[in-house]
């Protein structure tokens, strides 16, 4: 595994902190981590739930979906 794949790892386990202000700056980073196809597509294989976040995730979440179809 790479530093980065395990950096993303790490970073999509705060999508589900209990802590609404970690899970924002988590989104806030994937989000600019994400433009990178090579990291969009490490978020896609690791398959994170996102459906939780409400609006604070749309932005990724569409990226997600769009990558996929």
């Amino acid at each position: 595994m790479t530093a980065n794949a395990w950096t993303m790892r790490l970073l999509l386990t705060q999508l589900y902190d209990p802590s609404p202000e970690i899970t924002e700056v988590a989104v806030q980073l994937l989000e600019e981590v994400c433009e990178s196809k090579e990291f969009l597509q490490t978020v896609v294989e690791l398959q994170p739930a996102m459906s939780h976040l409400g609006e604070i995730g749309d932005a990724l979440l569409m990226r997600y979906i769009c990558y996929i179809y």
